[in-house]
């Protein structure tokens, strides 16, 4: 529901139609009366309207590796943070230990979306590792704001994939804080 801008009072009599979408209807607009459980904040969603959001975050501690070239689940999927309610635009931190056992070749973790909005894992939208020794280790992390999204529900899932040799993974992190 959106907050309307009060009227004008004159020496007129109220009818409680007019109280009610005046009070009752601008009082449920508001961001106390939207805010339903804790944890929750509220975003603008469109000229006077309000919703609420969630941050939510999923964590993988199991070290794995991989030798894929394209960005794919390793054994132990994610993490996910599935039913994300989201507006038009959401942050998205990554955080990962990447390793490669091969010189020159680098490991990268990236997210994907499904459901309202599906975006696959890309460069762009990653960590990466490389260094001129087999074995370079790091942990990692990044933030990404995603945008042109259309509101609704999505799943976002962490990726995995090597530039050549294999990667090793291990504590892998994703949070989603979505507007």
């Amino acid at each position: 529901m959106a907050w309307t801008a009060p009227i004008t009072w004159t020496n007129a009599v109220l009818t409680a139609a007019q109280l009610n979408a005046q009070l009752r209807d601008n009082m449920n607009a508001t961001a106390t009366a939207i805010v339903s459980a804790e944890g929750q904040y509220v975003v603008g969603t469109a000229a006077n309207t309000l919703a609420n959001r969630i941050a939510t975050a999923a964590n993988v501690d199991v070290i794995e590796t991989s030798t894929s070239t394209i960005f794919t689940n390793l054994t132990t999927n994610g993490p996910t943070v599935g039913s994300m309610v989201h507006g038009t635009r959401a942050l998205m931190s990554i955080y990962s230990y990447l390793a490669n056992n091969t010189a020159n070749q680098g490991a990268l973790t990236g997210f994907a979306m499904v459901g309202s909005h599906t975006l696959a894992a890309d460069d762009s939208r990653s960590i990466y590792l490389t260094g001129p020794a087999a074995v370079p280790a790091g942990v990692f992390g990044a933030v990404f704001l995603t945008t042109s999204m259309p509101a609704g529900t999505s799943q976002v899932q962490l990726k995995y994939r090597v530039t050549g040799g294999t990667g090793t993974f291990d504590h892998r992190r994703l949070w989603t804080v979505p507007f």
